[in-house]
Formats: C-alpha cells, structure tokens, sequence
C-alpha cells in the first residue's frame, strides 16, 4: 500500500483533495526481475494550480544505506530521476540493478516477493524545496535520499508531498507473479454532480494476483469528496476476483471543477488507478 508521509494532512473530510498530493505510485510490471527494467506510474494531484517539482528515487537499505547510491555514485542521473507536473499520471523508467539478484536469491520462500526496494517520490511546489535547485546543479548530498524528511525540513505545510512505495522483486516464473488489477468505471455514469446532492459510483474490478484474499477501493476528489467509512473490500463475508464496488461521491456548497482519484490494491501488492475530470454544478 502506498504510503503517504506528507503533504497530506488531517482534513475533514479527509477524502478531500485540496493540496498538491501523491495520490499513487504503481509498477509495471507489478513484479520485478532483478536486471530488468520497471515502468512506474505516478498518479498525482494538484487542486490549486501552482505546479510541482518532482524527484522520484528507487531505495534499497540493507542497513548501511541505499544501495543505488554505491552502485549510481558516478552518476546518479540513472538513479533520481526528474520532472515538472503537467499532467495527474507520469511514467518513468528505472533498471532494476543485477546487484538485488544476489539478496533476493538468499531469501526463504516466504519472503519473496523482496519488498526491501522502495520507491520514493518527493513534489514541491516550485521554489520551495532546496534539493531541486540541488538536483539541477549536481550538488546532491547521497546519503540525504536514505531519509528523505532531511529534504523537507522548514518546508511549509502544504507545499510539498511526499510518498513512497514497496517494490515487489523476485525470481518467480512469470505465472506465478504479482499482477495489477482492473479497474473501470461502469458504464453510463457521469462525473457531474449538482451542489448540495450525492451520488453512487459503482466500478468494476478484476484481480488478476493469484491466491488473493482481499480488495482495497479507496476514492478521493478535487470536486465534492468521497464519503468516508470502513474500507470497501476488506471484511466481506465472500471475497470475489471480480465483481463491482461502489463509492459516495458528495458536491460540497458550491459549484467547482476538478478530478476524481480511485485506487484499488490486492493484498498480495497489485495496485492500479483511475481518474477522471469531475463538475459539481
């Protein structure tokens, strides 16, 4: 499950979105080889238009810090990575260093997938972080992307984001690997929603992981908010690979534009996501 550090805090409702927010990070594939190369897909949001800065980063700490410090050292443009927010999903591409092979080869069946990888994504409202003007001259301090809150510290609330995420690796033979689920919106159903009214939205969904026991559906908004309460998936009294799922999505008191953010997770590590312009009118 992604874990969001900062950047997002204790609103009412907390469903919604009112700050510049990582809302999601998934890999594809949603296992890794060791030596192979991983698409990561960044979901973020932005409500207030100021735009962002963005470095994402694989960490690999056996104890004596990141591991793609060591092995990027000379060049740690294959390692951080950058951009600027245009649009709420960026991909980016990593190498998943040969190196992990030898870790992951030594671990007891019941810890693979290896989940000690994890991939960090910091966003900063432009001008409002040192590490990006770092970044852009070279002048990084390594040792800082083990414990990422050093680069944040006097930042005020609100103007940054920070997130990260497990990576799942392994040898598997590809049958037997993680994958990411399917998630879609049913058919018919708009994101148009008047001032002062609800509505539900129900979604389909597909796991593809084997042997998963549960799903996770959680739903946040720009536009509204989406009514909180126990998560939807977990605890049913007959878990199904696939069905349908629905979220309350509420306008608030007056009219406004923006987005609407839907993550589903399996219990096993897949993770995928959807969003959509919405209107309360």
């Amino acid at each position: 499950m992604l874990l969001m550090l900062w950047g997002c805090f204790a609103f009412d409702p907390s469903t919604r979105v009112d700050e510049l927010r990582v809302m999601a990070v998934q890999s594809v594939p949603a296992e890794i080889t060791p030596g192979s190369t991983v698409d990561i897909n960044i979901l973020m949001a932005d409500p207030i238009g100021e735009g962002a800065d963005v470095l994402v980063w694989p960490c690999t700490d056996l104890g004596e810090g990141c591991l793609e410090a060591e092995l990027f050292a000379d060049n740690p443009s294959l390692w951080i990575q950058s951009f600027s927010y245009e649009e709420a999903v960026t991909t980016l591409s990593f190498s998943v260093p040969m190196e992990i092979a030898g870790v992951v080869s030594q671990l007891p069946a019941e810890l693979i997938p290896f989940t000690g990888t994890v991939m960090w994504v910091l966003a900063c409202v432009p001008g409002e972080c040192d590490v990006m003007s770092q970044y852009e001259q070279g002048n990084l301090e390594l040792s800082d992307f083990l414990k990422p809150s050093k680069m944040v510290e006097g930042v005020g609330f609100g103007r940054f984001a920070l997130a990260k995420r497990s990576l799942r690796i392994s040898n598997r033979p590809e049958p037997e690997q993680i994958k990411n689920p399917i998630l879609e919106l049913d058919q018919g159903q708009e994101l148009v929603l008047d001032v002062g009214e609800s509505k539900e939205l129900n979604f389909s969904y597909e796991i593809l992981s084997l042997f998963s026991e549960a799903v996770y559906l959680s739903g946040y908004s720009s536009a509204g908010y989406i009514q909180e309460g126990p998560p939807r998936g977990f605890g049913e009294e007959e878990f199904s690979m696939e069905g349908t799922l629905s979220l309350k999505w509420i306008a608030q008191e007056n009219p406004e534009e923006g987005f609407m953010y839907v993550i589903l997770e399996d219990n096993k590590g897949g993770v995928t996501f959807w969003t959509a312009p919405a209107i309360v009118q």
